[in-house]
């Protein structure tokens, strides 16, 4: 299973953890590992090329994070909706696959 931790500080995501595998089907076939892959990469992508924000990221095998740094009103504001749409996707696969994906929100457990 894949778990992922949102931190939150005054109500804002500074940080992301995800470990583990989804072990839904085997390497190369395995739709929940791509899809959560996808949406952390593409949150990453994101806080640095479109909001322009200072990422902070570190991936090994079953692993990755990432955390934004406290940035002005503008950029923050761009990284919020980022960072809350991918939390919105992450939701979703977890109601869908919950055996494969559990998402820690320090707003509520999914």
């Amino acid at each position: 299973m894949t778990t992922i931790n949102v931190v939150r500080k005054e109500g804002r995501i500074i940080r992301v953890e995800a470990s583990g595998h989804s072990n839904y089907a085997i390497i190369g076939k395995d739709i929940v590992c791509a899809a959560i892959s996808t949406v952390l990469q593409g949150t990453i992508l994101g806080l640095i090329e479109v909001a322009k924000v200072k990422t902070d990221k570190a991936m090994s095998d079953g692993n990755l994070s990432f955390s934004v740094s406290d940035t002005n009103i503008s950029t923050r504001h761009s990284a919020d909706i980022i960072l809350e749409t991918m939390c919105v996707v992450l939701k979703d696969i977890a109601r869908c696959y919950p055996s494969h994906l559990k998402l820690e929100d320090s707003k509520n457990v999914f």
